[in-house]
């Protein structure tokens, strides 16, 4: 008996490697072939979205292999990406979710959902179902922007209107990812055939298009269906000086969002992407640290919550400047630098996004004789204070307030580009005696107005859930002058 099951275990082990060596022969060759060259008949309508498939239909659910597949031999990697923004930008964004069905579907219907799925819910989207099933009872929205939707991407391209890749302009083709054989029914050969022939698995899921800021730029670029700009970060970056290739600061997207130690961009960290791998001089981060603390905060991720604010904290500083005494009143100025962000502060969604200053001044005793920027007691920032944001208008000049970029007919920016600076400007009646000041300031950050969050996050959690968004001090500074 023992025999025959060590004579069966050897067979089986010489199909395998039979299967292997046919395979690498037969494709040995393929690395040199060309990915793919998008045609105009192999274009397809996803609603509002630009994306395109090869075939020009929706994508064979089977095609999808699941991220968690993958960390069968990327642990890290997968361990990365899943307590990141691309893993929660969908029905796991509880936010983006409540938005879509408040606002979105019911003002524009179907057209609200694949306005946004194209970057937030891809998977659903490619397949056809997006819309057909409830948020959370659908595996697809619940993949978010999994490792398949970014790794089987084989081009970008130009959104007609924009003239740069914009709202999910890119061709998804997991067609083109070869199928081993065994795939999906025996794990255990398919394994051991992607590791005897890693080349080519590796030429699938790579791609130099990946590192180009252009492929970010295909979601990171996006306009309402008027054409109009809602969020502009490609551009952003584009017009700066991290832009230029002949530049010592040149940096795209990768260099600063996928950084071996998130937040030190000039780092490098060596390591290996897969289990048992080749050991690599530098190894890129797959938590994709940006500027969204309130997702790792209401999930309660405090890693994650603390780099989120270690990236902020690198991208700003803040400066008491020009401060007299003149005529009974004291003038000052804070000045604000965008000195480590590639794109404007802030960036993204910024009809949402509050980047402001707090700002106040106290005499000798403490006392307080100027203040601005404070929160109220619904946790709102004073309307008087100097913000840095964009403000939306409809068609009949009324003010967008709760991110419903369709509508937007007219927009008025106030951003700091980067490596400038922006001021806010204050005065005050000096009262008599006073011998000394001091001014305290800081620069604080949160995702959008507390009202939104009340309105998005209603449902969130437990009914005694705390639904206050987290608010960042990303720069702090003091200054005392001593009066005449």
């Amino acid at each position: 008996m023992k025999k025959k099951v060590i004579a069966s275990l050897l067979f089986s082990l010489t199909i395998c490697v039979i299967v292997a060596v046919m395979y690498k022969e037969a494709r040995m060759n393929i690395d040199d072939e060309p990915k793919f060259s998008l045609a105009e008949e192999q274009s397809k309508d996803f609603g509002l979205s630009n994306v395109k498939t090869i075939s020009g239909n929706p994508v064979d659910p089977h095609l999808l292999t699941e991220s968690e597949d993958c960390a069968k031999c990327h642990q890290n990697s997968f361990d990365e990406w899943k307590v990141s923004a691309h893993a929660r930008s969908a029905a796991n964004d509880p936010i983006y979710e409540s938005h879509e069905e408040t606002f979105a579907v019911k003002e524009i219907g179907q057209d609200g959902i694949t306005f946004c799925a194209g970057c937030h819910t891809p998977e659903a989207l490619v397949t056809g179902s997006v819309g057909k099933t409830k948020w959370t009872s659908s595996k697809y929205e619940q993949a978010g922007t999994s490792c398949i939707m970014c790794h089987a991407i084989s081009d970008v391209f130009p959104d007609e209107r924009q003239g740069i890749p914009a709202d999910a302009s890119y061709v998804f083709s997991p067609e083109l990812v070869h199928e081993y054989p065994f795939a999906n029914t025996n794990e255990a050969i398919e394994s051991f055939l992607i590791r005897s022939a890693p080349k080519r698995h590796a030429s699938d899921f790579s791609s130099k298009l990946y590192k180009e800021a252009e492929y970010c730029s295909s979601c990171h670029t996006q306009a309402a269906p008027n054409g109009k700009i809602e969020q502009d970060t490609y551009r952003e970056w584009l017009n700066s000086s991290y832009a230029d290739p002949n530049s010592s600061e040149f940096s795209t997207c990768i260099d600063c969002h996928m950084a071996p130690v998130p937040g030190e961009r000039d780092k490098e960290v060596a390591g290996r992407t897969t289990d048992g791998g080749k050991y690599k001089k530098k190894v890129l981060d797959h938590r994709f640290v940006g500027g969204n603390q309130a997702l790792p905060y209401l999930y309660g991720d405090q890693e994650m919550f603390k780099l989120t604010e270690k990236m902020l904290k690198s991208a700003a500083e803040i400066e008491i400047v020009d401060a007299k005494q003149e005529n009974g009143k004291f003038d000052f100025k804070v000045k604000v630098t965008n000195k480590g962000a590639g794109h404007n502060l802030p960036t993204g969604a910024t009809d949402l996004r509050q980047l402001w200053i707090d700002v106040e001044a106290v005499d000798e005793n403490g006392k307080i004789l100027f203040a601005s920027g404070k929160l109220d007691e619904k946790m709102e920032v004073d309307p008087n204070a100097v913000m840095f944001h964009s403000k939306f208008y409809d068609e009949k000049g009324n003010l967008i307030d709760h991110h419903q970029v369709w509508r937007i007919a007219r927009r008025e920016d106030h951003l700091i580009p980067p490596k400038q600076s922006k001021y806010g400007e204050y005065s005050f009646t000096l009262p008599k005696n006073v011998k000394k000041i001091t001014i305290n300031a800081k620069l604080r950050y949160r995702v959008s107005p507390q009202y939104f969050a009340n309105v998005t996050l209603r449902e969130f959690g437990d009914p005694g859930t705390d639904r206050t968004l987290p608010i960042t001090d990303m720069a702090v500074t003091k200054k005392v002058i001593q009066l005449d």
